[in-house]
Order: C-alpha cells, then structure tokens, then sequence
C-alpha cells in the first residue's frame, strides 16, 4: 500500500511543483518575449532605408475578417483591411497594407510619390492636377 507522505510521491511532487512547472512558465514568457520582439523588428524594418518612387495606383481593396471566438454571430467581431496595390515607373507592382483613410482618398489611376521601408507603405502623395 502507498503512503501519501512516502518519498516517491513527495519527490515526484517536489520535482514537478517546484522545479517542471516554474522553468515551463518561464519558458512560455520568454517565447512570448521573443515573438513580440521579432513582430516589432519587422515592422520597424530598422536596417531598411526609406524608398520613394513615382507610382501609380493600380487598385484598392478591403476585406473583411471576423474573429471566430464568439459563440454567437452578434459576439463575433469584423475587423476591416485595407490595401492598395502600386505600380512604380520600373514595371514592379506591389500591395500594401494602408490606412482607412488612405483608403478612402485613392482612386485607381492616381499618379504620386510612394514611400515605402521594407516591406512596409508609409505614404502617398498625389500629383496635383494641372
């Protein structure tokens, strides 16, 4: 018959109490650390120098997403994305993702200058007509 204050069981207890579950929790925290730390790096993209070149719009489009938590639809929640596809002088197309309000004010067609660092937009400022 086991003892509950045998040292098999007290051992067993000690190991994971004291030493299995403090090491797991620091390693969940600093795994969390860390991907919150590379997220920030790429949309910071610090080695990255800031491009601007003429371009054009080629397309704007949003689309919807919706968190799947909810148990009903009233408890789920939309979020909106907005992005906007650019053509530069050299032939290359890329989409980016933009603000709502930046959204709004492009149209297809628009001529400007984009900025973009790295992989990220960081503005467009059209033409003025003549």
């Amino acid at each position: 018959m086991l003892s509950a204050t045998g040292p098999g069981l007290l051992g067993q207890y000690w190991f994971y109490h004291d030493v299995l579950y403090p090491v797991m929790i620091l390693l969940a925290v600093a795994a969390g650390l860390f991907l919150v730390w590379k997220r920030f790096r790429l949309w910071l993209n610090p080695g990255e120098p800031m491009v601007t070149a003429p371009a054009r719009v080629v397309s704007v489009q949003s689309t919807l997403s919706s968190d799947v938590l909810g148990e009903t639809i009233q408890e789920r929640k939309t979020r909106s994305h907005f992005y906007a596809t650019f053509a530069r002088d050299d032939g290359t197309q890329k989409e980016y993702k933009v603000s709502r309000l930046m959204y709004e004010t492009l149209k297809r067609g628009d001529k400007g200058l984009l900025t973009v660092k790295g992989l990220r937009f960081v503005r467009f400022v059209k033409e003025q007509a003549s």
